[in-house]
């Protein structure tokens, strides 16, 4: 895989995570009250918080060594940021 067409995966990805942190920080899936849609949710938090983490890494890692698309780059990390300091002080 080409290394824009990774960093457009990772960007796009980590988008779809923000939405879903978004969703999950307004407590909609408390608000429906179903069990298994609960239990999913639950399930997806863990790792999409430790995929943030790869991200930040990775955003980090690609700043350094400078790849050219540093738009992406500037955005994953600004993302994976918002993400972390949302999870550290929503309570």
């Amino acid at each position: 895989m080409k290394a824009y067409t990774y960093i457009n995966f990772v960007f796009y990805f980590s988008i779809f995570s923000a939405c879903y942190f978004l969703l999950a920080f307004k407590g909609i899936p408390t608000k429906l009250n179903w069990v298994v849609l609960n239990a999913v949710f639950e399930l997806i938090t863990l790792p999409l918080i430790l995929l943030q983490f790869l991200f930040l890494v990775y955003a980090i890692n690609g700043l350094i060594k400078r790849y050219q698309p540093k738009l992406l780059l500037v955005a994953i990390l600004l993302i994976s940021i918002s993400i972390f300091a949302g999870v550290v002080l929503v309570k």
